[in-house]
């Protein structure tokens, strides 16, 4: 059930918004480098000989963006999802 709202989350998301690359004041287009840092979430796995596997989800560190609204249409949208929120 968490994949399922994770992937409604994300679907929902990219629906309405653009997400590029940011730009500098020049007008260049900044590509993100990829780093991670380390996730607090840890998953245990049991092996065939009982020996547990630990592993650490990492997450992407903070990189610049853009985010805008798709169209007219899906800015009042989200507006309209954002009143009914309160």
């Amino acid at each position: 059930m968490a994949l399922d709202t994770i992937w409604i989350a994300i679907a929902s998301v990219l629906s309405v918004y653009n997400i590029t690359k940011a730009v500098d004041e020049r007008g260049n287009v900044i590509t993100p480098q990829v780093k991670l840092k380390p996730g607090t979430v840890r998953h245990v796995f049991a092996s065939v000989k009982d020996d547990a596997l630990t592993s650490v989800i990492s997450h992407a560190a903070p990189f610049e963006c853009v985010i805008k609204p798709r169209s007219a249409a899906a800015l009042a949208l989200i507006q309209h999802a954002h009143l009914e929120a309160k």
